[in-house]
């Protein structure tokens, strides 16, 4: 793959076996082929720090999250079609986020505010699962019924329960 300038986020549709990525440095939401053939540049209008990239193959869909000056947390098809805002109201620094498909809902830690939400994956029932417990989150994961996270400040990896934020403590802390 050619022209890439500050890749970011990745996530793989392992349906039609393609690879999607944001790039920060061209501002672009791309897609090639698991070999990286037939790269496509999807969106390239109104993006400012694309950051983390989420797919729901299920439903054709790909979300993602922008952190530059109007951060938000956005959808379109895998395709680049139907793209609508989420999330653009109390929300800094979106580093990460991922679907939970056992739920249908989408979970994302944000950096500036140094919390953990989530919302349903049509945008509704947005929800605070961790909040000012955090340093400096940054990645992001899901498996079960916890969440894992790493933090940047704490040089640690960290989870707690997805449902209530609770029983949280360090898995791996300082290596």
């Amino acid at each position: 793959t050619t022209g890439l300038k500050t890749p970011d986020g990745l996530a793989v549709d392992w349906v039609g076996r393609n690879l999607y990525w944001t790039d920060a440095g061209s501002n672009t939401i791309s897609v090639s082929t698991m070999a990286g053939a037939h790269q496509t540049v999807l969106l390239k209008d109104g993006l400012d720090q694309p950051r983390a990239i989420a797919l729901d193959p299920r439903n054709g869909l790909m979300y993602w999250s922008d952190w530059g000056y109007d951060p938000k947390i956005e959808v379109a098809g895998m395709d680049g079609s139907e793209r609508r805002v989420l999330v653009n109201h109390l929300v800094g620094w979106p580093n990460d986020l991922v679907i939970d498909f056992s739920l249908d809902k989408i979970y994302w830690i944000d950096a500036k505010l140094d919390m953990v939400q989530r919302m349903d994956l049509d945008g509704w029932n947005r929800e605070t699962v961790l909040d000012g417990q955090l340093q400096h989150p940054f990645s992001l994961a899901v498996f079960e019924d916890f969440l894992y996270w790493s933090d940047w400040h704490l040089a640690s990896v960290q989870t707690a329960d997805k449902f209530t934020g609770k029983h949280q403590h360090d898995m791996v802390k300082g290596m």
